[in-house]
């Protein structure tokens, strides 16, 4: 190893530029903080070693900003600073919000509507098989491609993206398709493909969600303090918001449709998706709104998790994937040699597999046999 290559490993502090107003203020970051993600002499392809520091959350890290005006030479008082960094985290966790309220929602109904529009249950655990396999390869390069955007530009795309998916393309399959397409097996192929997209997004918008990276990210970019304690509060806040809302908003929503279907002659599926899209459509203007009108003013730090100055190639999603693959050998051996580790493990994947046939199945069937028991 050469000699520039050596001394990135130097438990050094780096020194950022970081334009704010009409000044320059400068902040100190410790390399053993910046881990995989420190600014490298070797442009972007030297930009990460690993994105598992062995905390956790993989890639984690915090790091707090002087706010004072005498040290960090910023020309905004620190009461208009703090302020703004509130808005930020409150717009950022209003967003969180909605968007997991969402996406219990669609997994609540997914078990029911599939099979209703394709008329064959076993489309279920094809589109999960289809969807999780999307999912997994979709990871290895999604953190890549979430570096080369501001945090504002990447929670915005992941919110327009799902819209379009959930409430256009999964309803035009059918829709178009059914009619005239159903005996060539054009409706399966196309909600496989809805599936495979679908797939990818979820992993490129995991990458800026609240449970992963989210908050580093959101931190990098605006300079936010974030605190530990900070950390664990929003999560538990979101956790909540998940359990919730099966229960705040899939009874409430079959309650309606039911209650519109014994109000109208209209068909149940124009009733269902018409109630589920609606609900859909207002969870993701709010978390659209929240992102475009309170992440503002992204400061880039180049070298961190923004860098605008990233290329994105075939060779860089390879070393991406390369790296990736790495990680989770390294980590799969590390669980084999300890064996309460892998106990752990395979415990909760049982569990989240459970958990998520119940959320997917179970629940929204009882939920629609209750609701319609007590209408009638």
């Amino acid at each position: 190893m050469d000699g520039t290559n050596s001394s990135e490993d130097q438990e050094l502090h780096e020194s950022y530029s970081v334009p704010y107003g009409a000044k320059q203020g400068r902040m100190n970051i410790g390399n053993h903080v910046l881990g995989g993600r420190r600014p490298s002499s070797r442009g972007s392809e030297g930009r990460r070693l690993s994105n598992y520091d062995g905390c956790s959350t993989p890639g984690s890290w915090y790091y707090s900003v002087d706010h004072s005006v005498s040290a960090s030479g910023y020309n905004t008082p620190t009461s208009d600073l703090s302020y703004k960094h509130d808005v930020i985290r409150r717009s950022y966790m209003r967003g969180q919000i909605a968007e997991m309220m969402n996406r219990s929602l669609w997994w609540s109904v997914m078990g029911i509507l599939i099979p209703y529009f394709a008329d064959d249950y076993y489309m279920i655990p094809e589109c999960h098989i289809t969807l999780n396999l999307s999912f997994l390869f979709s990871s290895l390069f999604s953190d890549l491609l979430a570096e080369a955007m501001t945090m504002r530009t990447l929670l915005c795309l992941s919110v327009v993206s799902r819209m379009i998916l959930w409430i256009i393309a999964f309803p035009v399959c059918y829709l178009l398709l059914s009619s005239y397409a159903r005996q060539l097996s054009l409706v399966t192929f196309s909600f496989l493909v809805v599936m495979v997209l679908d797939g990818f997004q979820e992993a490129l918008s995991k990458a800026s969600d609240i449970a992963r990276k989210g908050l580093d990210r959101l931190s990098h970019s605006y300079h936010l303090i974030i605190t530990p304690e900070m950390h664990n509060q929003m999560n538990k806040i979101c956790q909540l918001a998940t359990g919730t809302s099966t229960v705040l908003l899939v009874l409430p929503l079959a309650a309606t449709a039911c209650v519109i279907k014994y109000l109208t002659d209209q068909s149940d599926l124009l009733i269902l998706v018409a109630v589920i899209g609606s609900a859909i459509f207002v969870l993701s203007a709010i978390s659209l709104c929240s992102y475009a009108v309170g992440l503002r003013n992204s400061i880039t730090l180049n070298g961190m998790i923004y860098n605008e100055g990233l290329e994105i190639s075939i060779s860089s999603l390879c070393n991406e994937i390369v790296t990736k693959l790495g990680d989770i050998t390294n980590g799969m051996m590390l669980a084999k040699s300890a064996g309460h580790l892998f106990k752990q493990i395979t415990f909760l994947t049982m569990e989240t597999a459970f958990q998520h046939s119940m959320i997917c199945f179970i629940i929204p069937i009882t939920g629609l046999f209750v609701a319609l028991m007590l209408i009638v």
